[in-house]
């Protein structure tokens, strides 16, 4: 039996591993928001964020070890402490994550490659091939295989905001970690317990994922990064290569990790590796092969060459600079006109890694950890930099942590129970989103100048409040304004505006057109008075979400121009409230 003090020993230098391992990836996460966080629109602080970035990722797999050995799981105060900690946190999250939906209607401006998903999914219901050019409004074409769009799907079926999915796809990897900050806590390892908190809490005030959201379309395949991981550290290496073979269907960019996947195999058994290997291409070819058989043409332009083509010929050379504001080699190259060198820098950086990953797994290093710096190669010298290409990599880190820490329960209870946890994290990511939704936005919701809280609803054209005495009111002073409307049902209902035209004595009635969700609601016209529009709002125009109501209104003079008074403003209508009423 060992000694009392030896066995403690042990259990704080496990403790002191493992929570430096999570504290180091909490603190990648922290540099990569930095440059939002510190020094929002700086174009000096990437090239030092990224060579920070560098060094602490190196950190992490220098410092990865080996996993800790089993401990006993017992529910006591430290594990109530740190699940109440945990729920708090998560709950923000959804309600973070969720509420940046409701308030912000999708943007193609913004989130473009969002936009052609959702037009590729409805030519895909209408039984078209997805993969063909969109308008959005420039030329683009799908570059992404079908574990990326095919979730999207779900939304469109059910009418709901398609940013809700990438909530939920964000929400799983911060559920994940405080259910391990749980476990850590019931295995009384309050170090490791803690470090996890503290990496939930950065990943949900994270300002880059927040407004990744907004626009973000990754998320879908998010969730399969720990189920991934749990897999490689369990040594369930066919289930692992199927897992990997949909991931890289979804995103070209986790084909880095294959090579880290294959040198691990082969070095632990070149039987395991060819079948691993076959598997992770059958379920590759399976996914793909339909499509390319459907339209060649269309599947080679769309996820071979035309994406790459339009980064170098619209990205690259961007007058706002978008592709050098990243973290990464391939901003300072292109920074400094070294454009030809950015191909050269990924294939050595590649190299390098797998080399490196060689080496290390023959003297008995883990795979997890290498799988997460040859995702970081990669997007370090991606042809398409983008600030959200790194968020694959610390995701890939943090659920390779949670691998880790799960296998260790693994050991003690059968591996179906453990698999059993990613589908109820699933159902736990889609209540809370759905809960989220309920309780921020209403299905019969109304939009009123007087309350504080409508004033961000009011998006575009709208002067400031005023006040005739009677009443609150904003002008619309232009001849098109945008509207947002929260909602959490996409029933039909009618859409009523309270407001009072810009019509002079003896002009003709004014116009308003409405436009909800593109669909058109109609004409309407009124003289001048307070009064209210009603517009009808077919199903089919609502979505759960954000919704965009836009008003149109024929261009009209200013009281200035015409004698009434001193007021410059082109007015078109004072509105009050906007109310949605069921039919």
């Amino acid at each position: 039996m060992p000694e009392p003090a030896l066995m403690k020993r042990a259990v704080s230098t496990d403790d002191r591993t493992s929570a430096r391992r999570v504290v180091l990836i909490a603190a990648a996460v922290a540099v990569l928001a930095s440059p939002t966080w510190l020094w929002p629109g700086e174009l000096w602080v990437f090239p030092p964020v990224s060579v920070v970035f560098t060094l602490v990722v190196a950190a992490i797999v220098a410092a990865w070890g080996r996993p800790p050995p089993r401990r006993d799981v017992a529910l006591g105060l430290a594990a109530i402490a740190a699940g109440a900690a945990a729920a708090a946190l998560v709950g923000l999250a959804a309600y973070r994550f969720v509420g940046a939906v409701l308030l912000n209607p999708a943007d193609p401006a913004r989130g473009d490659m969002l936009t052609v998903i959702e037009l590729a999914g409805r030519r895909f219901l209408r039984g078209g091939d997805p993969y063909g050019t969109y308008q959005v409004p420039w030329q683009v074409n799908l570059p992404y295989g079908p574990p990326l769009w095919a979730p999207y799907l779900l939304p469109q079926l059910l009418r709901s905001d398609l940013r809700l999915l990438t909530a939920i796809g964000q929400l799983f990897v911060p559920i994940c970690c405080g259910a391990m900050a749980i476990l850590e806590a019931a295995r009384a390892r309050l170090l490791s317990a803690a470090a996890w908190l503290l990496l939930l809490a950065t990943l949900v005030f994270d300002p880059d994922l927040l407004r990744f959201v907004i626009v973000g379309h990754t998320p879908a395949y998010w969730p399969l990064l720990p189920l991934f991981t749990i897999l490689i550290a369990g040594e369930k290496w066919n289930a692992a290569a199927a897992v990997l073979g949909v991931l890289v269907a979804a995103r070209s960019t986790m084909a880095a990790v294959v090579p880290v996947f294959l040198i691990t195999l082969w070095l632990r058994g070149r039987s395991r590796a060819l079948t691993a290997g076959l598997v992770w291409a059958a379920v590759v070819a399976a996914i793909l092969l339909p499509f390319f058989l459907w339209d060649p043409a269309a599947m080679w332009r769309g996820m071979i060459t035309n994406y790459v083509q339009v980064i170098k010929e619209i990205v690259w050379p961007s007058s706002d600079l978008g592709a050098v504001r990243t973290v990464g080699l391939t901003g300072w190259l292109l920074s400094h006109h070294l454009e030809r060198f950015v191909e050269l820098s990924q294939a050595c950086a590649l190299a390098l890694v797998y080399l490196i990953t060689w080496r290390a797994v023959r003297g008995g290093a883990g795979a997890l950890p290498y799988m997460g710096l040859a995702l970081f190669a990669f997007s370090m010298t991606t042809v398409w930099p983008v600030y959200y290409v790194h968020f694959d990599v610390v995701l890939l880190l943090v659920s390779a942590a949670i691998a880790e820490t799960m296998v260790e329960t693994a050991s003690a209870m059968k591996w179906r129970t453990v698999i059993v946890a990613w589908p109820m994290t699933v159902a736990c990511a889609v209540a809370l989103v759905a809960i989220a939704v309920r309780t921020l936005a209403s299905p019969l919701p109304t939009v009123i100048v007087d309350r504080t809280a409508g004033q961000p609803l009011f998006r575009q054209g709208f002067s400031g409040v005023e006040d005739d005495g009677t009443r609150r009111f904003r002008w619309i002073e232009a001849a098109h304004a945008v509207v947002v409307l929260p909602r959490s049902s996409a029933s039909a209902a009618d859409l009523v505006v309270t407001g009072q035209p810009f019509v002079p004595a003896g002009a003709a009635p004014q116009a308003m057109s409405a436009v909800l969700n593109g669909t058109s609601l109609g004409t309407l016209r009124a003289g001048g008075g307070w009064q209210t529009f009603r517009f009808q709002a077919p199903a089919s125009a609502w979505r759960i979400g954000a919704n965009q109501l836009d008003l149109d209104f024929p261009p009209t003079q200013s009281p200035k121009e015409l004698g009434l008074s001193k007021d410059p403003r082109h007015l078109a209508m004072a509105i009050q409230r906007i109310d949605v009423q069921a039919r």
